[in-house]
């Protein structure tokens, strides 16, 4: 029952990263973005494959999964760095469509809806699982936790004050 607990435990703080990346994007900036877990679901796979069938190290795999998820964030910025609102929305909706698509029916490279087991975990086999799972969760903890850090002074720094304007449009009223 405990692992189960920690398994759900580290659930909720991957989910809560996503929430956090989604609410710089929507809650500060109030651009409808609804890539983000297209780009969340690209860097895993980029770090699983790396990791499970190159047999790169874990911290490599994480660099590089940060580096491509970013370059494919650029690439995306650049296709649409003029649109708003709804086509906004619907872009970065189809470019995670894209990413699931490519997930679920590459079987080959993703091993289709089942997805690629025996993923390595850092120092996974030098411990129990048991301690592994908490060790994971403090990594996942940490993780929320720096990232809310970074949230909070985005969103007070000068940036993330310039940010709010765009967020708020005044409506004008009717004379």
């Amino acid at each position: 029952m405990e692992n189960y607990l920690v398994a759900m435990a580290v659930f909720a703080g991957l989910y809560a990263l996503l929430a956090l990346g989604l609410n710089v994007v929507w809650g500060m900036t109030g651009m409808i973005n609804l890539g983000l877990v297209g780009f969340f679901g690209f860097g895993a796979y980029v770090s699983a494959l790396l990791c499970k069938k190159a047999g790169a190290p874990i911290v490599l795999g994480l660099v590089s999964a940060a580096l491509l998820t970013a370059g494919a964030g650029a690439l995306m910025a650049l296709t649409t760095a003029r649109l708003r609102g709804d086509y906004l929305a619907i872009i970065t909706l189809g470019f995670s469509e894209v990413i699931r698509l490519v997930a679920s029916n590459e079987l080959w490279l993703t091993n289709g809806t089942d997805g690629i087991s025996g993923i390595p975990g850092p120092w996974r086999g030098r411990v129990t699982p048991a301690a592994f799972n908490v060790l994971y969760l403090g990594i996942v903890a940490l993780a929320v936790v720096g990232m809310f850090v970074i949230c909070q002074r985005i969103r007070h720094s000068p940036y993330g004050r310039g940010l709010l304007p765009e967020r708020i449009t005044p409506v004008a009223a009717p004379r």
